[in-house]
């Protein structure tokens, strides 16, 4: 997957922008974000750090990291206020030559099934069938018991959430398989930032299972 030239929202940017608040005496709009800041982080007793925002551990992308931070109650840093600020600006300076995907995600949706959104929800279902598959195996070689069918997996979960979210089981199955092979093939011959960058994409979505 070849990432997007329009993708803004990643760690080098917030860095940037943490650099132009460093220096934002000559900057009032700068200035301002910069003092409040300084109040809020007395507020919060520099709980948050700045400098490394990407060394937190609390998000993949300032996008998340925002989404972080406000679900947890605590304003965003200023810097990523602006990287999100700066996302918006990309997308309306492109004039059509980038859509939302591009600049947030880096994806052009076109290739994949649905926007993002769809895509991550869908991979979701797979991901969490193929831990059920996984768990089917795992009980097949301590008991000895017979293997169930992928059918017959998918039948056990007439009740569970993931269940009311699969309209027909024969599309469902067949796009699984494919993506198990897609999966595979994906990695081949990819590099590290590439790998990095499909796997920060769906973050979240393991921890979801």
């Amino acid at each position: 997957m070849p990432i997007s030239k329009h993708l803004q929202n990643n760690w080098k940017n917030v860095q940037e922008n943490k650099e132009q608040l460093d220096n934002c005496q000559d900057y009032p709009v700068l200035s301002g974000l910069e003092e409040s800041w300084e109040v809020l982080d007395n507020f919060y007793d520099g709980i948050i750090e700045r400098h490394e925002p990407e060394k937190q551990n609390v998000a993949s992308n300032p996008l998340k990291s925002f989404l972080h931070h406000v679900n947890s109650g605590f304003y965003p840093p200023p810097e990523v206020l602006m990287t999100i600020a700066n996302c918006f600006e990309h997308y309306m300076n492109a004039k059509g030559e980038a859509g939302l995907e591009d600049v947030f995600f880096g994806i052009d949706p076109k290739k994949g099934i649905g926007n993002y959104s769809a895509q991550v929800n869908r991979i979701s279902q797979f991901k969490r069938f193929s831990m059920i598959e996984s768990m089917e195996e795992f009980s097949v070689k301590r008991t000895k018991a017979k293997k169930r069918s992928q059918q017959e997996l998918l039948n056990d979960l007439l009740l569970s959430d993931i269940r009311k979210d699969i309209l027909d089981d024969d599309s469902f199955l067949r796009g699984y398989r494919r993506w198990k092979i897609s999966l595979n093939e994906h990695f081949e011959n990819k590099s590290k930032e590439e790998i990095e960058h499909f796997l920060n994409l769906f973050e979240g979505v393991a921890n979801s299972v």
